[in-house]
């Protein structure tokens, strides 16, 4: 990228407001899964540091949306999403050490591909919400993911 397209791209991003509840984990869905498809390049092409450093940067989004779980408004829903967020970081750690380790990634894309079409289909039906923020276990906390 070109010296002005990059500056172009800071004072856009800089000028973006924080995504708040499921807006914010939509934008977090779409980022894991981003960085996931670039770990399976990258194992595909025997970068395996590249790769480890792209699925531990997932495992942290995973992280990120467990730790802005609104647990008193979410309730029975923020714990299974604890769960949940939990399970796919210990999936993605492991990637290594499973035998296809391009079939597991494949699989983690998969879970979080339909979970994040359902909060994007959640979100459509409220329209009218604020910055997508709606009574659900994802906070109103603001997540800056720029």
């Amino acid at each position: 990228m070109n010296p002005g397209h990059q500056s172009a791209l800071r004072a856009y991003q800089s000028s973006r407001a924080p995504l708040t509840g499921v807006a914010a984990a939509i934008e977090l869905y779409d980022q894991a899964i981003g960085r996931l498809t670039e770990a399976r390049r990258q194992w595909s092409e025997a970068d395996f540091d590249d790769a480890f450093e792209s699925l531990r940067r997932t495992a942290m989004i995973f992280e990120m949306l467990a730790a802005n779980l609104d647990h008193q408004r979410g309730k029975q829903v923020s714990a299974t999403l604890l769960r949940y967020y939990n399970g796919l970081s210990f999936q993605t750690l492991a990637v290594p050490r499973q035998t296809d380790p391009l079939a597991r990634i494949d699989s983690v894309i998969r879970q979080v591909a339909v979970v994040r079409d359902a909060w994007a289909e959640v979100l459509a039906q409220t329209s009218g919400a604020q910055s997508g923020t709606i009574g659900t276990a994802h906070g109103a906390n603001g997540i800056d993911v720029a």
